[in-house]
């Protein structure tokens, strides 16, 4: 086992739930017919993309710091 989320929260509450089958949301490969948002963005200059992505930086870093002196519970 490894010390990722994944394993940490996602699998174990999922057993303790007795699931019987979980779904990636994270999920990192082209799949034909889904656009990649990163290209489009480049393509279709966008205020509202670029104010998107700063407050998903800012959110993260919140978020960081918050769990440095918290626990998930």
């Amino acid at each position: 086992m490894t010390s990722n989320e994944c394993y940490q929260i996602g699998f174990q509450l999922a057993k303790e739930m007795n699931h019987k089958e979980l779904f990636a949301v994270d999920w990192n490969d082209n799949i034909d017919g889904v656009p990649d948002l990163g290209v489009w963005a480049e393509q279709n200059t966008s205020g509202i993309f670029e104010d998107v992505v700063e407050k998903g930086k800012q959110l993260t870093l919140e978020y960081e710091d918050y769990l440095k002196n918290h626990t998930i519970q």
